[in-house]
């Protein structure tokens, strides 16, 4: 890195007669690296808090459908279960911990698979745009914030889904 302005004409003229007229050589003392280095950093900050938000929202879709479907399929097996003594809190409960069980081995999976897979395949994404090797380096809380989250929302929507629980009766079990 040139830092006087003498040395950075001196390099320059030393460069274009070295190259001749295969690249344009131009001094500049003005390095604005610092300013680029931050709108990259807040551009993938931005991209990252996007992510963030679209997968929020694909697990409030996903676990809203999937919890009316298994809740119309299991109103019997619930009307037996507080037949038994189970109370309503705690079978919706165990209704969004079944989700939790399921999210911890999906994110399992996920990471596993982006520690092998996710450089190999933004290197070859990102060959387009210039980048010819992306290196990403993974540390805990790279790993463990977005899935707390992510595993916080499969239980917290699961268990505000399973709200349906409370409507269950014992009665129905004597119509059936």
């Amino acid at each position: 890195r040139l830092t006087e302005p003498e040395e950075t004409d001196r390099s320059a003229e030393a460069l274009r007669e070295k190259l001749g007229d295969r690249f344009k050589i131009t001094a500049d003392s003005d390095f604005s690296e610092v300013s680029d280095i931050k709108s990259i950093s807040t551009a993938v900050d931005a991209m990252r808090y996007t992510i963030y938000v679209l997968s929020i929202i694909f697990v409030l879709v996903v676990v809203s459908m999937i919890c009316s479907k298994s809740f119309a399929q299991e109103r019997r097996d619930l009307g037996i279960y507080k037949a038994i003594g189970f109370t309503s809190g705690k079978l919706r409960l165990l209704f969004a911990l079944r989700f939790l069980i399921i999210a911890v081995i999906g994110s399992a999976l996920g990471i596993a698979l982006s520690v092998l897979f996710s450089n190999r395949t933004l290197s070859t994404v990102l060959r387009s745009v210039g980048v010819s090797n992306f290196i990403s380096k993974y540390r805990t809380e790279t790993i463990l914030i977005p899935v707390l989250l992510l595993l916080g929302c499969f239980f917290l929507f699961a268990y505000l889904a399973s709200r349906k629980v409370k409507k269950v009766e014992i009665r129905e079990l004597v119509i059936e």
